[in-house]
């Protein structure tokens, strides 16, 4: 806890004071001694460790914990931030984005039958995980492309929110599935307590660092588009609420937007690598003994 709170107060110091600033630079340098300090005191000192060592050392098990917490993180701040796209460069209101965002909610609830129905007749799941994360980092690519293209359109970034909630959702029995499937019939309850554990993290964490990228890089193409008297007037002023925004001059308008377009962009490019990552820890897992091939026959028989 200590760790995480120590990460996201150093990242919002940074966007909001500077990156170099003494208050940033402990709080950012404390969080890897911390979750070392956590590590050592599950491993050596605990005698009732939340994260029993011999769980969170098993590369295989680890391998699901970590999918699930980049997945989670990225797709999190995806949903954040793309329809803050709808209102600021759409001007959408409330009542559009939220028909936008249906399609979200329906891969959100049929992801999950998916995935439970292709495990239960195939009795497999090493491939689903993989083709479902990939169609995760695809979705990606269509929000990327639309921002701040001629051809951009809210139907399309909404699609690919869709898809990557789909994927999302396919991957939540498996990524569970999987990490049971490597442990041992005692450490069930555990296991599944850090699966659920490191999804809820990968999204404070994955929100928090794409929210610094998109608020830094915001600043950056402020100042280069407004001297910097001007840049913490609309700074302040897009902090009160985007529907200022409207009030601006129409050339001031069009260059904010085209700052927050560039900056979305990049926290959207986060995000794919954040979905890239989770792809490559299944996707290697077969030759390290990760996420193994395996059945789900060992389940039944535990059952």
């Amino acid at each position: 806890m200590l760790s995480i709170c120590a990460l996201l107060l150093g990242l919002d110091r940074g966007v909001h004071h500077a990156w170099n600033d003494a208050g940033t630079v402990v709080l950012l340098a404390a969080t890897p001694i911390l979750v070392a300090v956590f590590l050592w005191i599950e491993a050596a000192v605990a005698v009732e460790p939340i994260m029993p060592w011999h769980i969170i050392s098993t590369p295989s098990i680890l391998a699901c914990y970590f999918c699930n917490f980049f997945e989670f993180g990225a797709l999190m701040a995806l949903v954040f931030h793309v329809p803050l796209i709808f209102r600021t460069v759409s001007q959408l209101n409330a009542r559009q984005v939220g028909l936008l965002l249906l399609p979200t909610t329906a891969g959100s609830i049929v992801g999950p039958l998916t995935g439970g129905l292709v495990m239960r007749h195939t009795g497999r799941y090493y491939v689903l995980l993989l083709l479902a994360l990939m169609l995760c980092a695809a979705s990606v690519a269509p929000i990327i492309l639309s921002i701040g293209s001629p051809l951009y359109s809210p139907t399309v970034a909404s699609a690919g929110l869709a898809l990557g909630e789909l994927g999302l959702a396919i991957t939540v029995p498996v990524t569970l599935t999987a990490a049971l499937a490597n442990a041992g019939p005692a450490d069930q309850a555990i296991v599944t307590a850090g699966v659920y554990s490191f999804r809820y993290l990968g999204n404070a964490v994955g929100l928090s660092i794409t929210t610094a990228l998109v608020q830094q890089t915001l600043r950056e193409r402020l100042r280069e588009r407004f001297d910097p008297g001007t840049v913490r007037e609309l700074l302040h002023s897009i902090e009160q609420g985007l529907e200022s925004v409207k009030n601006l001059r129409p050339e001031d308008a069009a260059a904010v937007n085209a700052s927050y377009e560039e900056a979305m962009r990049v926290g959207c490019l986060y995000c794919l690598a954040s979905f890239l990552v989770a792809v490559g820890l299944a996707g290697t897992g077969c030759s390290v003994s990760f996420i193994t091939f395996s059945s789900l026959l060992t389940l039944l028989k535990l059952s």
